[in-house]
């Protein structure tokens, strides 16, 4: 049994607190800070790895890396980032893939096939071997061989190709390219043959390229001249340049501290940027530094970072509220309390609930009958007919005897009806019995 709402909700006082507001305030920013550094990394997984590992990409400052050509191209206005997605290599704009060693020649393919119908595309094969070395700042390597860029997978839609390192060149030896003079001849030129593939930067002494365009039967002025026959398919318009370049010194790091090799590569990159808003992009995930999207990885990102700086607004507000919603916390009154009246105030409330108030009227008028006729003296020995006749002749209140208010109680079902009664019988016993 339980007592009425409005007695139970009863406060009565404050409750004694373990720790101070300051301390719960703080235990709650810590905990709320590495829940949400948790789920964080929970989201990015992979994504927390250094990228700046000494290998060939564009995230890279070792001698392999091509970070400096990444930041040539921010000073030149362009949009720059490094990808780790698979999903934004389907983005619009110049993409950059550097594919290590160990990447897969089929990946790299159906990569190629699907950019020629999204943008343009730079892919810069592995040279050099690295290692690490004990001393070394993070990121550093050193240069262990050139054997390794021979057995490099090339991906089949180049047909029969050739990858092959040359011997060391002299330093007056120049590279044969349309797009810069006096640009000097990597050591140990790697240069690629196909019958796919068109040469645009040849090594002067072999012939070999250095530097080719895939020929994917699109409709490239711009490399092959003015003179190029007009293809008889007129979705070749559509498609965009894959360049592919053997010779990564023409790029990476180590060429970029010549200045005419660098010159050389921004006026490369130039003519595969359409546009002068045009973002390029540097790929990571052929190097083995991918990370997968996931929910929590969308939660972080755009355009969904904003709700979720709005929930986390949110959630503070809601905690800053519990701490200054009514002051300190307050204790209530026992459901049900101590003694006779608990007992009686519990009783009315049970025969309430089930609705059975008329049950209590001729229960109350007994013992109203008992109550008067004790007071004035009659015997017990009466029946209860012969004490209500006795009762009537001590009079009336408002123009009723004892036995007319009894029988009127008595037939009531009502609850009000049943209240009513019960006081009046109430006070006749008041009025005659002083």
């Amino acid at each position: 049994m339980s007592m009425p709402a409005d007695h139970a909700a009863v406060n009565t006082g404050k409750a004694s607190s373990t720790f101070s507001r300051r301390t719960v305030i703080f235990m709650l920013i810590l905990g709320f800070a590495a829940f949400f550094g948790l789920l964080y990394s929970l989201g990015v997984g992979d994504a927390l790895r250094d990228t700046n590992n000494g290998q060939a990409h564009g995230a890279s400052n070792s001698l392999v890396g091509y970070k400096a050509l990444a930041n040539m191209i921010e000073q030149g206005g362009h949009k720059v980032r490094t990808s780790r997605s698979a999903g934004s290599l389907d983005d619009e704009g110049l993409l950059v893939v550097t594919p290590g060693f160990g990447s897969d020649g089929e990946d790299l393919r159906d990569l190629i096939e699907t950019r020629i119908y999204v943008g343009p595309t730079l892919v810069i094969l592995p040279k050099w071997a690295t290692g690490q070395k004990k001393g070394l700042k993070p990121g550093w390597v050193t240069l262990a061989g050139l054997d390794t860029a021979q057995y490099y997978p090339i991906p089949d839609i180049f047909g029969e190709a050739d990858l092959k390192t040359g011997p060391e060149k002299p330093a007056v030896q120049r590279v044969s390219s349309p797009y810069a003079d006096n640009v000097k001849m990597p050591g140990y030129a790697t240069t690629l043959d196909s019958e796919k593939l068109i040469p645009l930067i040849i090594d002067s002494a072999s012939g070999d390229a250095l530097v080719s365009l895939y020929d994917n039967g699109g409709y490239y002025p711009e490399y092959r001249g003015e003179n190029m026959p007009e293809p008889s398919d007129d979705g070749a318009y559509d498609y965009y340049p894959v360049l592919v370049t053997a010779e990564p010194d023409l790029f990476n790091n180590m060429g970029m501290a010549d200045k005419a090799t660098a010159a050389h590569a921004l006026a490369l990159i130039d003519t595969m940027l359409y546009d002068d808003d045009m973002p390029v992009t540097f790929d990571l995930t052929m190097v083995g530094l991918g990370a997968s999207d996931n929910l929590l990885t969308l939660a972080f990102e755009p355009p969904f970072l904003s709700a979720t700086i709005c929930l986390i607004i949110a959630a503070l507000a809601a905690a800053w509220m519990a701490f200054y919603r009514f002051g300190p916390a307050t204790t209530q009154a026992r459901a049900i309390d101590y003694g006779k009246g608990a007992l009686v105030s519990n009783g009315a409330a049970f025969v309430r609930r089930l609705d059975r108030d008329y049950l209590l009227a001729q229960p109350y008028s007994d013992v109203i009958r008992e109550q008067a006729a004790t007071a004035i003296g009659l015997p017990h020995s009466l029946s209860a007919a012969e004490t209500e006749k006795q009762l009537d002749k001590l009079g009336s209140h408002d123009g009723q005897t004892f036995t007319q208010l009894a029988w009127e109680l008595r037939r009531a079902h009502k609850r009000g009806d049943i209240a009513d009664r019960a006081a009046a019988l109430y006070r006749w016993k008041k009025e005659m019995i002083r």
